[in-house]
């Protein structure tokens, strides 16, 4: 068994670096919500977003399995008590700088959420205005006819 397999801070410096990652992912999402949508860059930041919290999910599991291994609840919970039986406070700061970065993901996260609810809302509104609504644009039946679209404004 090796160190990294019971020191749940032994890759806490990946943990730091992916959730940085993540927050600059979130941070360059937000820009896009507020300038002009781009679906194209959205959809990439989307990806890349998918992937960063794959990875910081495998980090998180690698570190519940070490706090399993020491006796530990393999959750946030465990890791605070594991930390309190540590006397080196400088153990502590790599965890905190963690729970910051996280912290700021998570309210950056929510301000997007409500940026693209607000957006889908908007335009809703403008496909009423033209009576789109949430109806499909059928203008081409399976048999290649042109078909009105229900709203009556193209029959």
């Amino acid at each position: 068994m090796s160190a990294s397999d019971t020191d749940p801070l032994a890759r806490i410096g990946e943990e730091i670096d992916a959730v940085q990652t993540l927050l600059a992912l979130v941070e360059s999402e937000q820009q896009a919500l507020l300038q002009v949508v781009d679906t194209d860059e959205l959809t990439q930041i989307t990806a890349k977003k998918t992937e960063a919290v794959r990875w910081i999910g495998e980090l998180a599991r690698l570190r519940y399995e070490s706090l399993k291994r020491l006796g530990y609840h393999p959750d946030e919970a465990g890791m605070r008590d594991w930390l309190s039986g540590i006397s080196e406070s400088s153990s502590r700061k790599p965890w905190d700088s963690l729970l910051s970065v996280a912290h700021k993901v998570k309210t950056l996260n929510q301000t997007n959420g409500q940026l693209i609810a607000k957006l889908l809302g908007q335009n809703q509104a403008m496909l009423s205005v033209f009576g789109m609504g949430t109806q499909k644009l059928g203008l081409y039946g399976a048999d290649g006819r042109t078909q009105g679209i229900r709203s009556g404004y193209l029959r």
